[in-house]
């Protein structure tokens, strides 16, 4: 799981964001904001971000998402071994 930040020196979050799903379609990305803005938020979504979250972070929130993404890899991972 990637946290990303919309806002970065040098490149924006969004660029990031799509480089980084042409070389792995199966790595979950956050994006992290301190702007609320809803077009920002559909072009991370569409760009393949799982969720997009404005700061102040709701520290609930995140550890669920981390929680969920680290199940699913766990899982994806199990799929792959089969028992004989």
């Amino acid at each position: 799981m990637v946290l990303l930040y919309v806002i970065m020196p040098q490149m924006n979050g969004l660029e990031i964001l799509r480089k980084m799903r042409e070389i792995d379609k199966s790595v979950k990305i956050v994006m992290l904001s301190g702007m609320q803005d809803l077009r920002v938020a559909k072009d991370a979504i569409n760009g393949g971000a799982v969720d997009y979250l404005t700061k102040p972070v709701d520290i609930k929130e995140l550890k669920e998402l981390i929680k969920n993404s680290v199940k699913d890899q766990i899982d994806q991972r199990n799929d792959g071994f089969s028992e004989e």
